[in-house]
């Protein structure tokens, strides 16, 4: 995987956004996998992104208590988590607007597998 971090300053306006694309083109398997769970979450967020609303950043800070807590632990699958763990990870940044009545992404490139050279 290719991972593309990029960033522009404007008249003291910041913009960041980083890619993340099969460096062949294809994706494999395990790659296609975790590249559409990632993007589902990205997603998500920016649907549910209003003024008022936060979450934790860091996703360790959220994996490791729910994979010690009793109550949770059960619905987690430990050999697949640690299949991934050392995948090296896609990530996928968006600079979004936040009004009163949502969030619009104003990142204009290509995020879905479909829309990716294959």
């Amino acid at each position: 995987m290719a991972l593309l971090d990029m960033g522009a300053e404007y008249h003291f306006y910041g913009s960041d956004i980083t890619c993340s694309f099969p460096v062949n083109g294809k994706f494999t398997h395990d790659q296609s996998l975790l590249y559409a769970a990632v993007l589902d979450a990205h997603d998500a967020v920016i649907s549910a992104m209003r003024p008022g609303v936060s979450w934790v950043v860091a996703i360790d800070a959220l994996l490791l208590p729910a994979l010690e807590s009793p109550t949770v632990s059960e619905f987690f699958n430990r050999v697949e988590i640690n299949r991934f763990r050392a995948f090296g990870g896609v990530r996928i940044e968006s600079d979004v607007c936040v009004t009163s009545s949502g969030c619009v992404n104003m990142s204009k490139c290509p995020r879905k597998i479909e829309e990716m050279r294959q």
